[in-house]
């Protein structure tokens, strides 16, 4: 959220501190605010712009290290991406594009 709002020119790059999001936070809560102020809709917004997040896992067990738990949903993950890059081939769009954030997310990088 830092990076968005230094990008937006909301915040100033090197201070992001909790004293200089204070006021940001106060004028996206206020009453008749145009910034997001659900989850619900911040996913509604990014649907229709197109945007599908998932977790590189999508259970996370106390006793499992994520980095495993993770491994095991790579089939799952692999299968959806396929599926994806099909759908995009039958439209004959461009293939969609992965951010990927963490180590967990980083072993997708690996897949077809």
């Amino acid at each position: 959220m830092k990076m968005l709002l230094v990008t937006s020119g909301h915040l100033k790059k090197g201070q992001t501190s909790g004293a200089a999001l204070e006021p940001i936070a106060a004028q996206a809560s206020a009453a008749g605010s145009p910034w997001i102020q659900t989850r619900e809709e911040l996913q509604d917004k990014l649907l229709r712009q197109g945007f599908l997040l998932l977790n590189a896992a999508l259970v996370f067990r106390p006793h499992v290290p994520p980095l495993k738990e993770a491994k095991a949903w790579q089939p799952l993950m692999q299968a959806v991406l396929a599926a994806l890059a099909a759908q995009a081939e039958k439209d004959k769009a461009t293939l969609p594009t992965m951010v990927l954030w963490g180590k967990a997310a980083e072993l997708l990088s690996g897949l077809p």
